[in-house]
């Protein structure tokens, strides 16, 4: 579930030229929340 959420929220970021408060707006959700999402999947990513 969490790579469909990674999903939603990296394509936001793309559409926003990478402007991640735009994208985080635009979800309704904090830019240290998209921050925050991208270092856990980081380390999920460093796990498997």
């Amino acid at each position: 579930m969490w790579q469909q959420e990674q999903r939603i929220i990296e394509n936001a970021v793309a559409q926003f030229g990478g402007n991640i408060s735009l994208a985080a707006a635009a979800l309704e959700i904090s830019p240290s929340t998209i921050y925050r999402k991208r270092q856990s999947w980081a380390e999920l990513s460093r796990v498997a």
